[in-house]
């Protein structure tokens, strides 16, 4: 279970994460690019409702009449059909709805996907994000306890070499002795300068998710320990992945959005059917006996269709290979997940042994440079002995330390 040392100041992963989800730029663009997408659907939905248009047209025409065109009706005056100049004002108002657009139905319907695929995105994109904190969180938290391991050692190996310095100022030991507790208290200092290069390269890599560190981390407790994967079982974990995983279930989105455009292309053979309606204002000054002043009002049926194209069936072959290719990217993720799964189950599952393992090996690395220690006092062993009991026991705990770390993260 994971457990940590309480403080009420210190920053625990939880509220990081929260931290994360406020500060972090590139999710907040993936939020805004959802949103996006989610605009798509209105769009689509629109293309099934009806369409008004309204076109004006103000126009002047000027002709030469021919006045023996003209005709004379018995009253002594000749009328003429035509006038040298004429002003046309025309105001139309035009009202389209789909009846039968099978092309704006399947589009409708892709995109209706494309949202849902855009939906498992954003929780794709929100899970990495979730575990972009944890991987930062912990590995800060492993720095910063190499780095305190480190010092612990070079103040060990501070004393020692002080001692021998001593010691060879009172002819009790030789130079090599003195030489040798110098050249492991240097090679610790260098450990501690690197370690602490490494605390302040996690600390930025943390602060570029969550923004300015300006407390201290939660440690874990004493009480940590170890837990087995639950269910205990790799296949049942195997079956959960089949489902939920989220890079799966976005193949399997693709390849729907792959069928359905090949539905798209075929909607090109059907024809298209729509009811239109409109209404005109015709105004022209001035009048002649043909003028069609006054309003026009039209209702109807509009049926549009293609029966044949050269490209047509070239577009729907395309189609039918990029699903074709999509279903085997499904086939390729659902392998590689399986294995990443049995893998990240083997490494969980064996993380008991081997941090039983890592903690005997470190409880006996103590007990040996506790026995070099008290074996060089009574002149038994020599201080080269000590320092490399004393370092064995140092990486040991270190050891302990990584693996505790691998196992949270795995």
């Amino acid at each position: 279970s994971l457990s940590y040392s309480s403080s009420l100041w210190a920053l625990d992963l939880n509220e990081a994460y929260q931290r994360a989800l406020n500060y972090d730029a590139t999710w907040q663009a993936n939020q805004t690019r959802y949103l996006v997408e989610q605009r798509n659907l209105g769009i689509a939905k629109g293309a099934v409702l009806p369409t008004v248009s309204v076109n004006a047209m103000l126009n002047k025409q000027y002709q030469d009449i021919d006045q023996n065109n003209a005709l004379d009706f018995g009253t002594g005056q000749s009328v003429s059909f035509l006038e040298d100049e004429t002003t046309n004002r025309q105001v139309a108002i035009t009202v389209k709805q789909p009846l039968f657009r099978i092309d704006v139905w399947e589009k409708y319907k892709q995109v209706e996907i494309s949202t849902e695929l855009a939906q498992v995105n954003l929780q794709r994109q929100k899970q990495s994000l979730l575990l972009d904190v944890a991987q930062s969180y912990f590995d800060l938290l492993r720095q910063q306890s190499l780095q305190q391991l480190n010092q612990q050692e070079k103040q060990v190996l501070l004393q020692q070499y002080k001692m021998m310095q001593a010691k060879f100022k009172q002819g009790f030991v030789a130079k090599m002795e003195v030489s040798e507790a110098q050249a492991q208290y240097q090679s610790a200092s260098a450990k501690q300068v690197a370690s602490a290069v490494q605390v302040q390269l996690a600390k930025e890599k943390l602060e570029q998710l969550i923004g300015t560190i300006d407390s201290p981390l939660k440690d874990l407790s004493d009480s940590f320990n170890f837990q087995p994967p639950m269910p205990n079982d790799v296949a049942a974990w195997v079956s959960l992945a089949d489902r939920n995983n989220l890079e799966l279930n976005q193949n399997r989105l693709n390849y729907k959005v792959a069928l359905q455009q090949i539905k798209i292309d075929q909607a090109d053979y059907y024809p298209q059917l729509e009811a239109v309606a409109s209404s005109a204002w015709v105004k022209q000054t001035p009048e002649n006996i043909i003028s069609s002043n006054g309003r026009n009002d039209k209702i109807g049926l509009e049926l549009n269709w293609t029966p044949y194209t050269g490209t047509r069936s070239a577009i729907t072959e395309k189609s039918r290979v990029a699903a074709q290719a999509a279903e085997q990217d499904i086939e390729a993720t659902t392998r590689r997940v399986r294995t990443e799964v049995k893998r990240a189950y083997l490494q969980v599952a064996s993380a008991q042994s081997q941090l039983q393992a890592y903690q005997t090996a470190m409880e006996s690395a103590q007990l040996v440079a506790n026995a070099s220690q008290a074996s060089y006092q009574e002149g038994l062993k020599t201080m080269v002995d000590v320092l490399l009991a004393q370092r064995n026991a140092f990486a040991a705990e270190q050891d302990y330390l990584n693996a505790k770390y691998d196992y949270l993260l795995n």
